[in-house]
């Protein structure tokens, strides 16, 4: 994965990657998304048939984009997931990592940033 870097202030800072990402931290990562959607998200999400809008399915879109080698900037959103309800939405960038969508749900973006995932 490759750092980004932005200048603040005149100073050049290295943004981290997120440590939220599908695809080298699954487990953490829908962990997390768990502790901020909560127990009947997580299960459902898990337990669901369907592959849209789950993480299952988000992992399943990112390998196959993988595999016929498709290019896609690094910040483009490639899939979104469902939270609670359908209502609030975490957006999956093309490079695996896991964003929480702000304009869905403000007041669970900001439980979000606390777990430590961007908004987007």
């Amino acid at each position: 994965m490759s750092e980004r870097k932005s200048e603040g202030a005149g100073v050049e800072q290295k943004e981290q990657p997120s440590k939220f990402n599908l695809l080298t931290n699954y487990e953490e990562t829908i962990r997390a998304m768990a502790e901020v959607e909560g127990e009947s998200w997580w299960n459902g999400d898990q337990k669901s048939k369907k592959m849209d809008y789950t993480t299952r399915g988000a992992v399943e879109h990112l390998k196959k984009l993988a595999e016929r080698k498709t290019e896609v900037e690094k910040d483009v959103v490639v899939f979104s997931v469902y939270g609670t309800g359908g209502v609030s939405r975490w957006m999956i960038m093309s490079d695996g990592e896991v964003r929480f969508s702000r304009f869905h749900d403000p007041e669970k973006a900001k439980e979000a940033e606390k777990k430590g995932f961007k908004i987007f």
